[in-house]
């Protein structure tokens, strides 16, 4: 059962990610960062006061003269941070994709029909969550 809450609280994240992405890509919410590119405490729920003040977000990537992001010791271009961050979410969904296979493949052999189904509503989720990005 813990792992089956676990799994679930990780396709919550993901499903919250990818909730930000998509109201990034249609809105254009600024979203405020520290000067080192990290967000700041207000990410998770922007302050009211957050409006349209420009055509950038925090998945945008880098904006300002005076902030810079690297990667290693490469320095990011703002041009090159929004097809970074869609690797980075593909790479992530295709990895839970596999954990959840692993998860229903251990609960089939183990014959644990309770976990199986707890797992086929998770998948079912992430798939809702992933068919939209």
């Amino acid at each position: 059962m813990v792992l089956a809450s676990i799994l679930d609280k990780i396709v919550t994240e993901f499903d919250e990610v990818m909730r930000k992405w998509r109201q990034e890509r249609t809105s254009q919410i600024h979203i405020p960062v520290t000067r080192h590119g990290l967000p700041t405490p207000t990410t998770l729920s922007p302050p009211a006061s957050v409006t349209n003040s420009g055509p950038h977000g925090y998945f945008d990537g880098p904006q300002s003269a005076g902030r810079r992001l690297f990667l290693g010791d490469y320095e990011l271009d703002s041009s090159e941070w929004a097809p970074l961050l869609k690797t980075l979410i593909t790479l992530y969904a295709r990895r839970l994709e596999l954990l959840i296979t692993r998860c229903k493949e251990w609960a089939t052999a183990t014959d644990r029909r309770v976990m199986l189904a707890m797992f086929f509503r998770i998948e079912r989720r992430f798939r809702d969550t992933s068919a939209a990005y």
